[in-house]
C-alpha cells in the first residue's frame, strides 16, 4: 500500500492506527512548526481584555493546591480568612506566577 500522502513511498501500517504516511512523510510533517504560546493570538474584543486587567484579581482563590496565596492576600486582605495567622501570612507564595494563561495581559494595550 503507498503512502496517503504523497502516493509514491510504502505507507506504515499499523495495528492500533491504522495506515500510517511513509517515513519520509512523517520526517518532513515533524519539520512543521508547530504554533506556541508566543504565536498564538487573543481574539477577544477590547472590553473584555479591559475586563480582564479591572476583574482579574477577583478569580484568585485563597488556596492553591494547599498553599496560601500571597496574591490573594495583597489583592483581599485576611479579614475573610478564618484561622490565618501571621505566620501563615509569612509563609505564603505566590503561587500563580508560573501558571500559564491562554491569554497575556500587556500593559500597553487594552
Amino acid at each position: 500500500m503507498l503512502c496517503p500522502q504523497c502516493q509514491k513511498e510504502p505507507a506504515i501500517i499499523d495495528t492500533e492506527y491504522g495506515v500510517l504516511p511513509g517515513d519520509n512523510c512523517q520526517f518532513e510533517n515533524s519539520q512543521v512548526a508547530k504554533p506556541t504560546q508566543k504565536l498564538t493570538y487573543d481574539f477577544a474584543s477590547p472590553i473584555t481584555k479591559l475586563h480582564r486587567k479591572q476583574y482579574g484579581k477577583d478569580m484568585l482563590q485563597p488556596y492553591v493546591n494547599g498553599v496560601l496565596s500571597r496574591e490573594f492576600v495583597e489583592a483581599h486582605g485576611t479579614d475573610k480568612l478564618a484561622g490565618v495567622t501571621a505566620k501563615d501570612i509569612k509563609k505564603s507564595k505566590y503561587v500563580y506566577k508560573d501558571m500559564t494563561r491562554h491569554h497575556k495581559i500587556t500593559e500597553g494595550r487594552a
